[in-house]
């Protein structure tokens, strides 16, 4: 009842905000949830403070950033870029290009392809799950403290270190970047 909803065209879009009136007398303050039927293609950039993203659904490039929170996204077509400072990130049935990264959380990403585009996935504290069929390209993964561990089938020159591995999967040339600093990192 404190949030008022403001819708503003912007170009060839809309943007959509909730705004919280100055001196609601709340120290917590209100909260706002928004759930929004658009059309499956959609260029969406979604940002939030405090709270979790979800996007489903959907095909077009995405950007979902979320500060406090964790952000998910779901059945997504044609790029996807995730961003949190306090929270995970979970992913899955992702098509096309790929950047997650957070600063204190872990990733999770399942059920990609993406058709030989790049992907990357960082973090500084928390661990990094990929599970992909059909990867292709070269994967560099990096941990500091934290163990590697890789399952996917047809990887071939597989070099896996203390805090560094490497392995080719025929059919891309892309490469798939992975990087945490306190956090394991499982690709099957």
């Amino acid at each position: 009842e404190h949030v008022k909803v403001v819708i503003d065209r912007t170009g060839s879009g809309l943007e959509i905000r909730g705004e919280v009136p100055k001196g609601t007398g709340s120290t917590r303050g209100p909260e706002c949830r928004m759930d929004l039927k658009v059309p499956r293609r959609v260029l969406a950039a979604i940002s939030t403070v405090n709270g979790s993203i979800s996007l489903k659904g959907t095909l077009g490039e995405s950007t979902l950033e979320s500060v406090n929170g964790s952000v998910s996204a779901t059945t997504h077509g044609e790029g996807l870029h995730a961003k949190t400072v306090n929270g995970g990130i979970q992913v899955e049935s992702i098509q096309g290009e790929v950047h997650l990264k957070t600063v204190n959380g872990g990733i999770v990403a399942k059920d990609l392809d993406t058709q030989g585009k790049a992907f990357e996935a960082s973090t500084v504290n928390g661990g990094v799950h990929l599970q992909a069929a059909g990867l292709k390209g070269r994967l560099e993964a990096t941990t500091l403290n934290g163990g590697l561990s890789l399952k996917a089938k047809g990887a071939e020159q597989v070099e896996v270190g203390k805090r560094r591995m490497t392995a080719l999967f025929p059919g891309g040339t892309q490469t798939l970047t992975i990087s945490t600093v306190n956090g394991g990192i499982t690709v099957d």
